[in-house]
């Protein structure tokens, strides 16, 4: 069973500050719930490892100019926007590596998104290239 946490409308360090000490906590208790933080966040760029600066559409220093918060994250993937409107969900949960990995885990996401889209009618897919 997953505890929700809501945050609302917050800039994205303090989501992560908040996510880094509750990661902290689930991996020293292992009877400690999973969570799922829920928020929405202020203007903010996040980039992922793969750290490809040509997917951003104005340069890094434009960004904090135009009050856009932009913060270098230890995830997969390139850059990622998200802005007040936009529901952002951030799963807290343990993987073991065998049974729940991080692949299977992605995979179970999507399927759960693509599930919700049909529901309304709305076509989705996988991107097997671009998996998450």
């Amino acid at each position: 069973m997953l505890h929700i946490i809501r945050l609302g409308l917050v800039k994205y360090s303090e989501a992560l500050e908040i996510m880094e000490a509750e990661h902290a906590l689930l991996s020293a208790d292992v009877t400690r719930p999973e969570k799922l933080i829920v928020v929405n966040h202020f203007p903010v760029v996040t980039m992922g490892n793969r750290k490809l600066d040509s997917d951003l559409n104005q340069p890094i220093e434009t960004l904090s100019q135009l009050g856009i918060e932009y913060s270098k994250i230890d995830r997969g993937g390139s850059a990622t926007a998200h802005e007040p409107g936009q529901l952002v969900l951030y799963p807290l949960v343990r993987l073991d590596g065998k049974t729940r990995t991080v692949r299977s885990f992605v995979c179970s996401l999507e399927q759960a998104m693509i599930d919700c889209c049909e529901k309304f009618g709305i076509k989705a897919q996988r991107d097997p290239l671009h998996p998450g």
